[in-house]
């Protein structure tokens, strides 16, 4: 199908999708896991419908090695997939459980997690707000809760909170410990930082 990919690809966009891509894929499209530290599924994902693979691969056993659990460019996990088809900007580009999850799907729907689903992100690299230490704060935050190799400064159960200013060198993950995620980020804080601003 002819998807296109507008609206959020701005330089910033690109640059933190890179970034993310990095560290979760290796910016590599046709790559999953099976739910499991270090296992990657067998299953070839990008000429499979969104659907297939929510309805059937997703559903495997964890030690069926052609079980999905984060697929793709940005590793997105089944509950969020399935989450992200019913936002409006994903819906007018003409996503559906139909659609092959190829590169142009995975990156309108990269673009939705960046702007929409946490908009603290895509408002700062946008320019959409003041771009003050807050609003820094809260985009590092927004990025360690989407994806589990970042660090946050705030984790989501309560267990800690951090200060930029304060704790520069924090490493501390929202993830850790859940689905073989480590509890310490291979970054710091400032290192998120440094990426954040440079993307704005």
């Amino acid at each position: 199908n002819d998807l296109q990919v507008d609206g959020g690809e701005s330089v910033g966009t690109n640059r933190i999708k890179q970034f993310i891509g990095q560290y979760e894929s290796g910016n590599k499209y046709d790559i999953a896991n099976v739910g499991t530290a270090n296992q990657l599924s067998t299953t070839k994902i990008v000429d499979k419908s969104i659907g297939d693979l929510l309805d059937n691969f997703a559903k495997l056993p964890k030690d069926n090695p052609a079980r999905v659990f984060a697929m793709g460019r940005m590793q997105i996990v089944p509950d969020t997939l399935s989450a992200v088809l019913k936002r409006s900007y994903v819906k007018d580009k003409g996503i559906t459980r139909d659609t092959v999850f190829g590169e142009a799907a995975q990156e309108i729907i990269f673009n939705q997690l960046i702007l929409n689903t946490r908009p603290s992100i895509g408002n700062y690299i946008l320019g959409k707000n003041g771009g003050n230490e807050a609003d820094l704060s809260s985009a590092i935050n927004s990025l360690g809760y989407e994806w589990a190799f970042a660090p946050v400064l705030k984790q989501s159960n309560g267990k800690f909170s951090k200060s930029l200013t304060q704790n520069p060198s924090w490493r501390g993950t929202n993830y850790g410990g859940s689905a073989g995620n480590p509890s310490q980020s291979k970054l710091t804080i400032k290192q998120v930082a440094e990426i954040l601003i440079l993307a704005r």
